[in-house]
């Protein structure tokens, strides 16, 4: 009887070890760097002359949770920030010039059109793409400005709102349990008061953002 239950408890450790070495499921935990860079009814004109000279900075930290070998949550927080001036805007009279500051807090997930992580070794690389939403902090900071029209509102202080994104990119395997991934990530910002300057009776769209990422992270498994 002994032996019997000797064997039947091996039986069960090895069972359960091999259960959860044939587990799929992982977590991630990373750092990300981009650039920041702002679209909206300040900037209604936009173009690349205009992304390259206000771009700023983004830098950020994030975990995640590999559910299966296509799809994981996660959740990530990043702090950036970007310039907007009115004389890249045909507005040198009005003369507005800042700087936002911007932190998010966001819940996202992946979706890979390649099977990648624990098991997929073969697999080094994988596109896929991103949809999420969290809460957008921002601080607009008006350093100055000249004549302003009595129809514009300026919003020189902290507001808050709910961003939604999406995003494409490629996660490429350095090593095992190394990852790199390249992204492209563009939001809603939820208001128009991210440009600091609202012009009601244009009945102004939501301010939207984004930019470039590169994601290191490490797979925990």
């Amino acid at each position: 009887m002994r032996k019997f239950f000797c064997l039947s408890l091996l039986f069960v450790i090895q069972a359960t070890d091999l259960s959860a070495q044939q587990n799929p499921k992982y977590s991630e935990i990373g750092v990300s760097v981009g650039n920041l860079v702002y679209t909206g009814p300040f900037a209604a004109d936009a173009n690349m002359g205009n992304w390259l000279s206000e771009t700023g900075g983004r830098f950020g930290l994030f975990t995640r949770r590999s559910l299966a070998p296509w799809i994981n949550i996660g959740l990530e927080m990043n702090y950036g920030w970007y310039t907007l001036d009115d004389a890249n805007h045909g507005r040198a009279q009005r003369g507005i010039s800042m700087t936002t500051q911007v932190l998010n807090t966001n819940i996202s997930t992946e979706v890979f059109f390649i099977r990648y992580g624990k098991f997929h070794w073969n697999n080094n690389f994988s596109p896929y793409v991103k949809l999420g939403m969290g809460g957008n902090f921002f601080s607009p900071e008006i350093e100055n400005f000249g004549a302003v029209g009595d129809d514009v509102r300026l919003y020189p202080f902290s507001g808050q709102s709910i961003n939604y994104f999406f995003g494409i990119g490629v996660k490429f395997r350095l090593a095992y349990k190394h990852s790199l991934a390249i992204e492209w990530v563009a939001h809603n910002a939820g208001t128009e008061k991210m440009g600091g300057v609202v012009a009601p009776s244009l009945n102004p769209s939501n301010d939207s953002y984004g930019g470039l990422f590169l994601h290191y992270s490490v797979l925990i498994f």
